[in-house]
């Protein structure tokens, strides 16, 4: 409902009466809101669209090399056939992974995420690196999880899942793409904000790259001959996670020199 007023004045200039008017606009704003459901869905269906695309041309390659390595095994023996069964496992790992992640990326976006609980992000970050600390040995990494120098406490609303799920890529990718050195998660607190930085010594990101790193699907090209393990979601994965949490994700990086992640999430 849309009221208006007005004043009725003599000709002193005394105002002795009001006159009123009032407009329903129920519709106007029934329509409006449904034109604006209905951009966002649309959106929604070209997102999805271009998700299926993506996806559809990422299962597809390494099922076909699939199949190549299956037809060369069946007319091979020996060394020759043993490196091929391998290989055969690895496209088989990443297919999997692949699908996990899609799944994962699927539910992360298709609902609202869950803020029912207090969650200690310091202390998922300490059980995080723990699961991780036999990857990082492997290359004789340094691993740290620092506390913030205020003391004070590092709880959001959120579920445990989702945390998980964020420090877990967010570590194993820096452990993933470092070499040597270290890799350190360091946290801070303000009154509205807990802020957290995941922090490596690895190979870094090309600048030209820094722009699409949260892109679907998306590799950077040192990362890939780094290393083919790597499905190119866990970037958008941590993004929707951040999203999904009115929270901030940013990064910065220089090649040879390391990746810096800086997130900031509401408090409780």
């Amino acid at each position: 409902m849309s009221n208006r007023m007005e004043e009725i004045k003599n000709q002193q200039g005394i105002v002795y009466r009001y006159m009123g008017i009032a407009q329903d606009i129920t519709e106007e704003h029934e329509r409006i809101e449904h034109d604006v459901q209905l951009q966002m869905s649309q959106e929604r269906v070209r997102l999805m669209n271009a998700f299926v695309r993506d996806a559809s041309h990422d299962l597809k390659s390494p099922l076909s090399s699939m199949m190549l390595k299956l037809d060369l095994m069946q007319r091979t023996q020996g060394e020759r056939q043993l490196k091929l069964q391998r290989e055969l496992q690895d496209r088989i790992l990443y297919v999997s992974n692949l699908i996990d992640d899609l799944f994962t990326l699927s539910m992360i976006e298709g609902e609202e995420a869950k803020r029912d609980r207090e969650v200690d992000l310091l202390e998922i970050a300490h059980s995080v690196m723990i699961d991780l600390q036999a990857l990082a040995q492997e290359k004789n990494l340094d691993l740290a999880v620092n506390p913030p120098e205020s003391g004070l406490d590092c709880s959001i609303m959120s579920n445990t899942a989702a945390m998980n799920r964020l420090f877990n890529n967010l570590i194993s990718n820096a452990i993933r793409y470092t070499d040597s050195g270290h890799v350190t998660v360091q946290f801070d607190v303000d009154g509205a904000h807990v802020r957290f930085t995941v922090d490596d010594s690895g190979i870094g990101i090309p600048e030209a790259d820094l722009d699409k790193i949260f892109q679907r699907m998306y590799r950077a090209a040192n990362a890939k001959q780094f290393t083919k393990d790597g499905t190119g979601l866990g970037m958008a994965m941590i993004q929707s996670i951040v999203k999904t949490h009115k929270g901030t994700i940013s990064i910065s990086s220089e090649l040879d020199v390391g990746t810096t992640v800086d997130v900031s999430l509401p408090r409780k």
